[in-house]
């Protein structure tokens, strides 16, 4: 269970920590604020979207391998 919740907690941090770096990007680089508002809409979907698939992945390794 250690390896999962070390691999469960390394992905959410590292993608979180790339959304913030992407958001400074669109707030620095795009100056349109209908566009920007957006790109950061849009990015924090998929940020929490690939969170979450990244969680399921984990949790569906980790009990696959109790059950086989």
């Amino acid at each position: 269970p250690f390896n999962s919740l070390a691999a469960l907690s390394f992905i959410a941090v590292s993608i979180y920590h790339g959304s913030l770096g992407m958001r400074v990007i669109i707030e620095d680089y795009i100056h349109d604020s209908c566009m920007k508002n957006f790109l950061i809409i849009s990015l924090q979907i998929l940020t929490y979207l690939t969170i979450v698939m990244g969680i399921l992945a984990v949790l569906y390794y980790h009990f696959a391998n109790y059950i086989m």
